[in-house]
């Protein structure tokens, strides 16, 4: 599986633009898209998700224009930044839907019912509004992971999260990248991306100023650190000054 936005372009005003955005995400390894606040990462995100249209430009799937909204929306799994539930419904409605919708069938369903409820430390009964912050975005992610997709894309999906189920959540991450899934994350955690991430793709003021790998990237920037968080903080210096 591989996304390959092509000459993608969105405007918001006359002010601000993204792009044109050309880049290929590829499955098997995790992508990382990193820039500063207003950099466009989550309006790319959510046109490569099918949540938004783009101006100009196209997304496809293995080379298949995903001309409709509907198309990337039934092929990708996509958690924001600030998850969104229907009102009323409880958490073992919004996981049996998903599931259902994937073709799961009601064995599994219970199955991964069962083990959403440990991992939440919350029952199936209870509403997604009545969880923390945290433990909402815990389930969003545990909807977005469950079925094995093939494409997941994650709006700094440990921002909230406690030290443990970070780390818990970085390894099931790299594990269905090692699937053939294709994973991308935005994440201002320089520290924690390079644990996982084998590529990474740099936004600021709506364009794509680097992408590459960490060698790449530090023959980019001509650094000399050895670190890869420390690469990244010295192209993340430079994409802040231009």
């Amino acid at each position: 599986m591989t996304i390959r936005a092509s000459q993608v372009c969105f405007r918001f005003s006359r002010d601000w633009s993204l792009g044109p955005i050309t880049l290929t995400i590829p499955g098997g390894a995790v992508t990382a898209l990193v820039g500063p606040n207003g950099a466009g990462k989550t309006t790319f995100m959510r046109i490569l998700s099918g949540l938004m249209v783009p101006d100009k430009g196209s997304v496809a799937l293995e080379g298949l224009a995903a001309r409709g909204r509907s198309f990337l929306r039934k092929a990708v799994s996509f958690v924001g930044s600030e998850p969104a539930f229907p009102e009323g419904a409880r958490i073992a409605d919004i996981v049996r839907y998903k599931l259902q919708v994937q073709g799961i069938p009601r064995k599994g369903q219970e199955a991964h019912i069962s083990m959403i409820e440990e991992r939440l430390g919350q029952r199936r009964s209870c509403s997604p509004h009545d969880l923390s912050r945290g433990q909402r975005l815990g389930l969003a992610i545990e909807l977005a992971l469950a079925g094995d997709p093939g494409i997941v894309i994650l709006d700094e999906p440990w921002a909230g999260l406690d030290p443990v189920a970070t780390e818990v959540l970085l390894g099931r991450l790299k594990r269905t990248s090692q699937r053939g899934s294709v994973v991308l994350v935005s994440s201002h955690d320089v520290y924690s991306l390079p644990q996982i991430s084998s590529n990474y793709a740099f936004l600021s003021g709506g364009k794509l100023k680097a992408a590459g790998t960490i060698d790449q990237l530090r023959a980019v920037v001509n650094s000399q650190e050895a670190a890869p968080a420390d690469v990244l903080r010295a192209v993340f210096r430079a994409m802040a000054k231009g």
